[in-house]
C-alpha cells in the first residue's frame, strides 16, 4: 500500500495528478495546520482539533480567493470539516469585521443563535470548527433587528437557517463578530441571477460613457456654447462619466473588497452621482428663473454660474463629509451608518441606508425638478397665448423667447430621459431588485450617453459650430437645409413685428 502511494506521488512530481496525494475533501473545507503539534502517532494537533493521516496531506497549491490556483512552498492541509462541524467566518483567527478586518482580541466571543431561544458563543463548543475567509466576492448583510426575513440560526450540521426557512450552506455564508456587538452578523452570498446582472450592468455603462465624453468635449472645445446652458451641462456629464467608470470598475471587481480603494471608489461613485443630480436640478431652476420673469433681479452669467456650482458641487460635498463622518465616528448608531467598504465598496445593502443616503435626496430633487418644469411650462403656455391676441411685438425679444423655449424643450427631453430611468430605479429598489423592472431601468442607464449625445450634440447648430471651429466646409445639402431653416426663422420672426411694443413676452433675470 506505501509503495502504491510512494508511486503516486512520484507520478505528481512529473505532471501526473493522483487523489492519494491530493486533499481528500475540498480545498475549501480545510484549513492551514502547518503549525500544529506534531504527535508521536503522526497526527496533527492544531487549535484544539486533532487530525489523523487520513485528514491532512502535505500540498504544493493554494487558490486565491477560492477560485485561482496558484502554486507554492509545500505546506500541511487538514480537513476541518471532516473531523468537526464546520462554521465560517468571514475574517481570520482572531479578528473582527468593521469596515475591515480587523485585529481582535484572542477569543472574541462569537454568539449566534442555535435556535428561537437558544444563544450559544461558538468558541465554547469542542463541537464546531472554524474555516476562514469570505467564500465569494458578494455578499449582504442579514439584519434581523430590522426585519423578520433576515433571522437566522446556526443548523447542527454548519448551515445557517434564515426565517425558518432557507438552508445556506457553510460555503454560501460566513459569520463576523462586531466589536460593539452582542450578536455576530450574518453575511450572505449572492445568488446566480444577482451575479448575472452584476456582471452584465458595468458593461452597458462602460459603452455609455464614451458617447458622455464626447458631449463634455464638444462643448470643451467650442467657445460658442460655454454659457450658463453649456457649462452647466458639461459638469452634469462630467458626474456622470466619472460615476459610471468608477461604478463599473467596483462591479467588475477591479477594486479587492474591503481595501482603501475600495473604499475610496465607494465614496467617489457617491459624490458622482450626487453631483449629476443636483446639476440636473440647477439646470430645471435655471430655466425656470429665466421665464420667471423677476424684475429687478440681474446679475453676470459669471455670477450666476459661481452660485449654481457652490450649489451643486458643495451639497454632494456635504453629503460625502456626513457619510465619512457617520462612518469613522460614534455619532450615529451603526445602523444609521452607511459603512462604506464594508460588504461591498458602496454603503451596505439596506432599505434604510439607502433610502437616506441615495434615495430620499434623490427623490427630492426629482420633485423640485417636476415643480419647476410645470410652472416653467404653464408660464410658456400662458405667453404663447399672449402672441396669439397681440399684433405688434418687439422681434428681439420673440427672438429670446425662440431660443429660451428651445433649451427649455432640451431640458424637458433631458428630465423626461434622466426622470423615468431614476423613476423606475427607485421603483425596482422599492419592489424587489430582481423584478423584470431592474432590467429595464438598466436598459435605461445604459443608453443615457447617447441619448443625451443625441439630444445635446448631434443638432444642426452644433455640427455648424464644429465645422467652423475646425475649418471644415459643410456639405452643400447641409448648407441648404441650413439656409432653409434660416429663411423659414426670418418668416416666423417678421409675423410678431406688428406686436405691442408696451406687451413684453419675457422679463431677462440676468445680463
Amino acid at each position: 500500500m506505501y509503495d502504491g502511494r510512494i508511486l503516486a506521488c512520484l507520478l505528481v512530481l512529473f505532471g501526473v495528478r493522483y487523489s492519494v496525494c491530493s486533499l481528500p475533501c475540498d480545498f475549501i473545507d480545510s484549513v492551514n495546520i502547518t503549525d500544529g503539534e506534531r504527535l508521536p502517532n503522526g497526527d496533527i494537533r492544531h487549535n484544539g482539533v486533532i487530525y489523523n493521516a487520513t485528514y491532512y496531506r502535505t500540498i504544493d497549491y493554494d487558490y486565491a480567493d477560492f477560485a485561482t490556483k496558484r502554486n507554492v512552498p509545500s505546506y500541511i492541509r487538514g480537513c476541518l470539516c471532516a473531523v468537526r462541524v464546520c462554521v465560517r467566518l468571514c475574517c481570520g483567527e482572531n479578528e473582527y469585521l468593521a469596515r475591515r478586518c480587523l485585529p481582535a482580541e484572542p477569543n472574541m466571543p462569537i454568539m449566534v443563535n442555535v435556535s428561537a431561544m437558544e444563544a450559544i458563543n461558538l468558541r465554547n463548543h469542542s463541537l464546531y470548527g472554524f474555516l476562514y475567509g469570505k467564500p465569494c466576492e458578494q455578499v449582504y448583510e442579514l439584519l434581523p433587528e430590522e426585519s423578520s426575513a433576515d433571522e437566522w440560526i446556526v443548523a447542527r450540521n454548519g448551515s445557517i437557517i434564515i426565517a425558518e426557512d432557507l438552508l445556506i450552506t457553510r460555503n454560501q455564508y460566513c459569520i463576523a463578530p462586531r466589536l460593539n456587538s452582542t450578536y455576530a452578523s450574518g453575511l450572505v452570498c449572492f445568488t446566480s441571477t444577482e451575479e448575472f446582472k452584476y456582471n452584465l450592468y458595468p458593461i452597458g455603462m462602460l459603452l455609455s460613457v464614451p458617447f458622455l465624453l464626447l458631449t463634455f468635449l464638444v462643448y470643451a472645445c467650442i467657445p460658442d456654447l460655454q454659457n450658463m446652458h453649456g457649462k452647466s451641462l458639461m459638469c452634469y456629464v462630467l458626474g456622470l462619466s466619472v460615476g459610471y467608470t468608477v461604478l463599473s470598475m467596483v462591479q467588475l471587481r477591479v477594486f479587492p473588497g474591503a481595501s482603501a480603494s475600495c473604499v475610496i471608489s465607494g465614496y467617489i461613485v457617491y459624490f458622482s452621482f450626487m453631483v449629476s443630480f443636483f446639476w440636473l436640478n440647477v439646470m430645471s431652476f435655471d430655466i425656470y428663473w429665466t421665464f420667471k420673469g423677476v424684475t429687478g433681479v440681474r446679475s453676470s452669467e459669471t455670477k450666476k454660474f459661481l452660485l449654481y456650482s457652490l450649489y451643486a458641487w458643495g451639497c454632494p460635498i456635504l453629503l460625502v463629509a456626513t457619510a465619512i463622518l457617520a462612518d469613522f465616528t460614534e455619532w450615529l448608531p451603526i445602523y444609521l451608518r452607511p459603512q462604506f467598504g464594508t460588504t461591498r465598496c458602496l454603503f451596505v445593502d439596506n432599505k434604510l441606508i439607502e433610502f437616506l443616503y441615495m434615495y430620499m435626496p434623490l427623490l427630492i430633487l426629482v420633485f423640485m425638478n417636476v415643480v419647476f418644469f410645470l410652472i416653467t411650462a404653464l408660464r410658456i403656455y400662458k405667453i404663447q397665448c399672449e402672441t396669439s391676441v397681440v399684433r405688434r411685438g418687439d422681434s428681439k425679444r420673440h427672438t429670446k423667447l425662440d431660443n429660451d423655449r428651445d433649451r427649455f424643450g432640451l431640458y424637458l427631453r433631458l428630465f423626461i430621459v434622466m426622470g423615468v430611468t431614476w423613476s423606475l430605479e427607485i421603483i425596482s429598489w422599492l419592489v424587489d431588485n430582481n423584478a423584470w423592472i431592474f432590467y429595464v431601468s438598466d436598459v435605461c442607464n445604459c443608453i443615457q450617453g447617447f441619448l443625451i449625445f443625441a439630444l445635446f450634440v448631434l443638432k444642426q447648430k452644433i455640427k455648424r459650430l464644429i465645422y467652423k471651429k475646425f475649418g471644415i466646409r459643410e456639405i452643400k445639402q447641409e448648407q441648404k437645409m441650413s439656409s432653409s431653416s434660416t429663411r423659414t426663422t426670418a418668416t416666423m420672426v417678421s409675423s410678431y413685428h406688428e406686436s405691442k411694443s408696451d406687451n413684453p413676452l419675457v422679463t431677462q433675470s440676468s445680463a
